[in-house]
């Protein structure tokens, strides 16, 4: 198959879906805002609108969607996969009448506000819909009748997997690996960490993150007393993400809101327990009193108990641990869930192959 992602080629997750097809021998083309350079497909930069001027990016626009469509009919693509959706005129020009289109939200791109008819504009041109968990196949039905297919941004279960921990005192730690913005909590996680080192002073937490929040969240800690305590390690590049969880005792994940939470998944594959808001599609990930403990929103005393909880229960860390790896196995691992976009993307192709004879 030829097969055209539109999509962020500095993300992981496009990485990670470019490899598999690759490897499976198809012919892989990603137009993306910038030609970061991937292994096995051909990245094009054709999405960027740079200036600042209404004028000058209308020009831009059009610009873009003439280069799209010339590397597209170039390419000629048997699927041509929108991975997060634009809310924009983009959804008009780039995929009216399109024949072989999938799209993919991934999330803020479906759960924060936007131009409903752009979104809905996009889903009718989509032949085939998939979303990453039921919450948010559930957000997207808000604006169309078509099946929505879950298909779960699984982890490599080999990669990520239980080992010998490099924290091996008495010392817990605590593990938060997301960007460090407002939908994640981060605030929420410092200010309860206070409350925890008054009662467990050797606690430790490990911040692993960049974002626009870091120097404030830098100063609340230094406001707290907490800078023995807290950890900022900055940005941290997906293949260390195995090698720090070694350290993390119990990941915590404070989100406001979440459309699946693959950090959480990660860390259940490496039995890890997990402390986490009841938003979005972290139900599904995090089964409440087994693999983790989910809190309410904006509970800081909920959140609190929950860490403290796991923190005097070396046994319960253990045997939710356990069952978080067993939970993942049977629902989120990579192969497994890249082979159902695989057959998804197998069936249409026969399909319209058969249309069209």
């Amino acid at each position: 198959m030829r097969i055209c992602f539109v999509a962020n080629a500095r993300s992981v997750h496009t990485r990670k879906w470019v490899q598999y097809f690759a490897e499976k021998d198809n012919e892989i083309l990603v137009l993306s805002q910038e030609e970061v350079p991937i292994p096995g497909a051909q990245v094009l930069p054709v999405l960027r609108v740079t200036s600042r001027n209404w004028l000058i990016r209308k020009f831009e626009v059009l610009r873009n969607t003439w280069r799209f469509w010339s590397v597209v009919r170039a390419f000629a693509p048997d699927i041509v996969h929108v991975h997060c959706i634009a809310d924009s005129i983009t959804n008009l020009l780039w995929y009216w009448g399109m024949k072989n289109l999938f799209v993919s939200p991934w999330g803020s791109d479906i759960i924060l506000g936007g131009s409903p008819f752009y979104r809905r504009f996009l889903f009718r041109q989509a032949k085939v819909i998939t979303a990453t968990s039921r919450f948010l196949a559930d957000m997207t039905r808000h604006y169309t009748n078509k099946e929505v297919h879950v298909v779960p941004f699984g982890v490599d279960c080999e990669v990520f997997r239980p080992t010998e921990r490099i924290n091996t005192s008495s010392v817990v730690t605590l593990g938060f690996i997301k960007h460090l913005k407002a939908q994640c909590g981060p605030e929420y996680l410092i200010q309860v960490m206070s409350l925890i080192a008054a009662k467990h002073p050797q606690t430790r937490l490990l911040m692993a993150g960049s974002g626009e929040m870091r120097s404030q969240l830098e100063a609340l800690t230094r406001q707290l007393g907490l800078t023995r305590s807290v950890s900022f390690l900055g940005a941290v590049e997906h293949h260390r993400v195995p090698e720090l969880l070694k350290n993390v005792d119990i990941f915590v994940m404070p989100s406001i809101w979440e459309g699946f939470g693959v950090a959480a998944v990660e860390a259940e594959a490496m039995e890890i327990p997990v402390v986490a808001t009841r938003v979005g599609g972290i139900p599904e990930i995090i089964v409440d009193g087994e693999t983790g403990i989910l809190v309410e929103l904006g509970n800081s005393e909920q959140l609190a108990q929950a860490i403290l909880t796991l923190i005097e229960n070396p046994a319960l860390r253990r045997q939710m641990g356990e069952r978080g790896r067993k939970h993942v196995l049977a629902n989120y691992r990579w192969k497994d869930n890249a082979a159902l976009m695989e057959r998804l993307y197998h069936g249409f192709v026969h399909s319209s192959k058969e249309r069209v004879s």
